[in-house]
C-alpha cells in the first residue's frame, strides 16, 4: 500500500489535534468545545478520504487502552455535554423516516481510541501498519461515528467557524 508521506503527515497531524481536543474538552466552554469539534470532524474526514490506499488491508488489533481510562474520558466528555449528548435527528428518505440516535460523548471517544491506536503505531516507527489500521477501523467503526457527529452536530446548528 502506497500513501503519499505528506498525505499521512497531514492526517497524523489532524488526528493529534483532535485527540488534544477531546482530552481538552470538559476545559472549554460547551459552545466553543462544539464549535470546534464542528470544524475538526470534517477536516479529519477529508484527511483520510485523501490517504486513499483502496481497499485497507485487515490489521490485527492493537492493544486496546484501559477500560477504566476510555470509561473515565467518556464520562468526562458526556457530563461536559449535559443535554447536548444525546441526538435524535430525522433522516427522510425516498420511501419513509429515519430517526438518527446516538452520543456525541460515544462518537467523540470512539474516534478517539480508534486514531490514538494508529498514533501508537506511528510513534513505534510502524507508518503501514498505522496507516491500513486508521483506513481499516475508519471503513469499519470510526467512520460511522464521524459521520454521525458531523450530521448531528449540524443538525443542532454547531458546525459554525470555531472562535
Amino acid at each position: 500500500m502506497t500513501t503519499d508521506r505528506v498525505q499521512m503527515d497531514k492526517f497524523a497531524e489532524t488526528a493529534k489535534k483532535y485527540i488534544s481536543l477531546v482530552e481538552s474538552f470538559d476545559q472549554l466552554s460547551l459552545g466553543e468545545g462544539l464549535s470546534k469539534m464542528g470544524v475538526l470532524l470534517p477536516e479529519l474526514h477529508a484527511c483520510v478520504m485523501a490517504l486513499g490506499g483502496g481497499e485497507p488491508e485487515q490489521v490485527p488489533d492493537h492493544e486496546r487502552s484501559d477500560l477504566d481510562d476510555r470509561f473515565e474520558l467518556f464520562s468526562r466528555v458526556k457530563e461536559h455535554l449535559g443535554e447536548e449528548d444525546a441526538y435524535a435527528v430525522e433522516l427522510p428518505t425516498e420511501t419513509d423516516n429515519h430517526v438518527l440516535t446516538g452520543s456525541l460523548a460515544d462518537d467523540f471517544v470512539d474516534i478517539y481510541y480508534d486514531l490514538s491506536t494508529g498514533l501508537e503505531l506511528l510513534e513505534q516507527q510502524q507508518a503501514e501498519k498505522a496507516l491500513r489500521k486508521w483506513l481499516e477501523t475508519f471503513r469499519l467503526h470510526w467512520g460511522q461515528h464521524l459521520f454521525d457527529a458531523i450530521f448531528a452536530l449540524q443538525s443542532k446548528g454547531q458546525a459554525s467557524q470555531a472562535s
